[in-house]
């Protein structure tokens, strides 16, 4: 084969090859229309997916914004103020919420619970972008809130004060208050003039937060007075504790205790005893006995009667009449003209006019005598006088000057001048020089002048005399708060008085017939008789037989005996116990309360015209613990024999009464501050028991 014809035949085969790679481009251009739709779908579907990501967050947050909506309308009060109760609906964020309370079946039923039901919340809310491409499935969220209950606890606490009363407070006429243990307990007065007399005895500590307190008439206390006001004791009025006021005066009566006085202290009777120590700024004594005396920052004057004990003054002391049994300590002046048993320590000048002064005399200034005498040396930052008049300073006698125009003078040594007028006598005596200006002569033979020798000495260090600790004030004791039982609704419902089975007695004319149906319809249960409709309220003033129903021939409404089953509460706007009427308590023991109501909460005592509580004639309460409450008076009475506590707005005890303290309590208060203990619910109390999306 020649070469040419070679060559021919390999062009025609490379020109035939030429179609081969079509195929490959084909595949390739295939996969790359594939993988476009692959990257089209995957950024559908993306924008698909996260649409509907996007709704269901939306809406998610709008049922909650309903949620959350109906929570604060339940908090706001505002659930039953809806066009429709319960349902509430906004646009942006767009939700529907509707609250449910039970149905009492165990389902649910639209509308406002209360505090002490469950709730439920069903909120339906609306994407403000829906899902894109057919995709709703983010659209609509529904989600169901579950509450739980929250109840109010009252509790009754047996506490507080035997007797308070909110303004001034009277006990006489043979009252007496006991304790059951022996210890003293508390008669709390807020505000007014308190005047104890009649001859009333109690095992009683008074309290008057603003006011005076008057005990006269033979008042007697075994306990303590604390006062934020004055003291007055008279008329033979015994206190077996202490007193505390802002002044205290005493014409006749007797304090076993302590007496502190804000202010001034004065004793002005024959018949004044005080067993401790009177603390006031100032004392003034002119008749009775004192065991000792402290003037906190002022002076004592006594002009009679006797201090027992130390006498104390952060100021002078001046006493003209009576006897001092102790010794005197001031940082003042002192100056007397009666025995004193125990020397005198003075900050500023001693005078003697007349008694003895035993135990010595120690002044930061000088001495002075015009009579009586001194045992027991004297020191003096002055001068040592004697003026004569029968004075005598006994030795030794160490002062930086002596004048001596009469009298004794035991002798001493003195750092300074010596003025001698050669009246009286003069024992051993150094001086530092002798003065002879007239009246003072020079020295020379006879008279005393032998005794007298001119030779230098130290003069006397006197410092001011360091006065014992004050007596401390008592601590304040806390008064109640007034309490406005009746003020809430709750005062007059078993919500108030838990466990107990209310009645409400719808006849204006309430008799025994209708206080026997009451009891019979609470039965052995603790009850409540709400007889605030009763005209005349409560009224029995017949005989102690046991009521028991009218009989087949009519009624004997005279009868005004009941015997309880178990605790009662009777509320009315009027008590009139008297006679010989009678509750008697259900076994060995059980409670009574009786009660005015206070209608308005304002803190303080409002008895409305028509309201009263009185307890008199005889009327007994046998084997039970009796609490009295009234914003207005109560009076006790005619030898009425009560055991319990007392808690009014004025209180009158009399007529030989005996109240036996037994403590009772109002339920959801302690008496003893006046402060509200019981818990009382809220919607901020209620619980979140579950929250979950459900299916709409």
């Amino acid at each position: 084969m020649s070469i040419a014809r070679f060559t021919r035949t390999i062009r025609a085969v490379r020109e035939d090859d030429r179609g081969v790679a079509l195929p490959t481009v084909i595949i390739f251009m295939f996969a790359g229309v594939l993988l476009s739709l692959v990257v089209a779908s995957t950024v559908l579907y993306s924008y698909t997916f996260s649409s509907s990501v996007k709704a269901s967050v939306q809406s998610q947050a709008a049922a909650e914004a309903g949620i959350a909506a109906a929570r604060a309308g339940l908090l706001n009060g505002t659930c039953a103020t809806q066009p429709t109760p319960g349902l509430y609906e906004n646009t942006d964020p767009f939700y529907r919420v509707q609250i449910f309370k039970p149905d009492g079946t165990g389902g649910w039923t639209t509308g406002c619970p209360t505090i002490s039901e469950d709730a439920r919340i069903v909120s339906m809310g609306d994407a403000e972008n829906g899902g894109v491409n057919g995709d709703t499935s983010g659209d609509e969220a529904n989600v169901e809130a579950i509450l739980g209950s929250f109840s109010s606890s009252i509790t009754l606490d047996a506490s507080g004060p035997a007797i308070f009363a909110y303004s001034a407070s009277g006990a006489g006429a043979g009252g007496k208050l006991v304790s059951l243990d022996g210890t003293n307990v508390d008669v709390m007065l807020r505000t007014g003039t308190v005047t104890c007399d009649g001859g009333f005895q109690g095992a009683a500590n008074v309290v008057v937060k603003s006011g005076t307190f008057n005990a006269v008439g033979g008042c007697n206390l075994a306990g303590n007075v604390w006062v934020n006001g004055p003291v007055n004791v008279d008329g033979g009025a015994a206190i077996g504790g202490s007193v505390t006021g802002s002044v205290v005066s005493m014409s006749n009566g007797s304090v076993a205790g302590n007496v502190w006085s804000d202010g001034a202290f004065s004793s002005t009777g024959g018949g004044v005893y005080v067993g401790g120590t009177v603390s006031a700024t100032s004392i003034t004594i002119s008749q009775g006995s004192i065991g000792a005396a402290w003037a906190r920052a002022g002076n004592v004057t006594q002009s009679g009667g006797t201090i027992r004990g130390i006498l104390t003054a952060n100021g002078t002391v001046t006493a003209t009449n009576g006897n001092l049994q102790s010794a005197v300590v001031a940082t003042g002046d002192v100056s007397v003209k009666i025995n004193v048993a125990s020397g005198i320590k003075s900050g500023g000048t001693v005078t003697v006019s007349n008694g003895t002064v035993t135990g010595g005399v120690t002044a930061v200034g000088g001495v002075t005598m015009s009579g009586g005498t001194i045992n027991g040396g004297v020191t003096a930052g002055g001068t040592a006088t004697v003026l004569g008049g029968g004075a005598t300073m006994s030795a030794p006698v160490k002062a930086t000057g002596v004048r001596i125009e009469g009298g004794t003078f035991g002798g001493g040594a003195i750092s300074g001048v010596g003025c001698f007028t050669g009246n009286g006598s003069v024992g051993a005596t150094t001086v530092g020089s002798i003065n002879d200006t007239n009246p003072c002569k020079p020295k020379t033979t006879g008279w005393s002048w032998g005794n007298i020798t001119v030779s230098a000495s130290t003069a006397p260090s006197v410092a001011a005399p360091t006065l014992a600790a004050s007596p401390l004030k008592p601590a304040a004791i806390v008064v109640p708060n007034w309490i406005d039982f009746g003020s809430k609704a709750d005062h007059f419902t078993s919500t108030g008085w838990p466990g107990h089975t209310v009645v409400a007695l719808g006849s204006t004319s309430c008799t025994p017939f209708h206080i026997y149906n009451a009891l019979n319809t609470i039965g052995t249960a603790p009850g409540v008789i709400d007889a605030r409709n009763c005209t005349n309220g409560i009224e029995l003033t017949g005989s102690s037989t046991e009521y028991t129903g009218p009989f087949s021939w009519g009624d004997d409404l005279s009868r005004n005996g009941f015997t309880l089953k178990n605790d009662l509460v009777i509320i009315a706007k009027k008590f009139n116990l008297s006679g010989s009427s009678r509750f008697t308590g259900a076994g060995t023991e059980s409670q009574l309360w009786l009660i005015n109501p206070d209608t308005i909460a304002n803190g303080s005592p409002d008895c409305a015209t028509g309201t009263s509580m009185k307890i008199d004639g005889g009327a007994s309460f046998p084997k039970l613990r009796t609490l009295l409450y009234s914003p207005c008076k109560i009076t006790i009475g005619s030898s009425t024999q009560l055991k319990g506590q007392i808690f009014a707005g004025e209180t009158q005890i009399a007529g030989g009464a005996v109240i036996t303290y037994a403590p009772v309590g109002l339920p959801g208060y302690d008496l003893n501050t006046g402060e509200e203990t019981s818990v009382t619910a809220s919607e901020w109390d209620r619980p979140i028991v579950s929250q979950r999306n459900v299916t709409g």
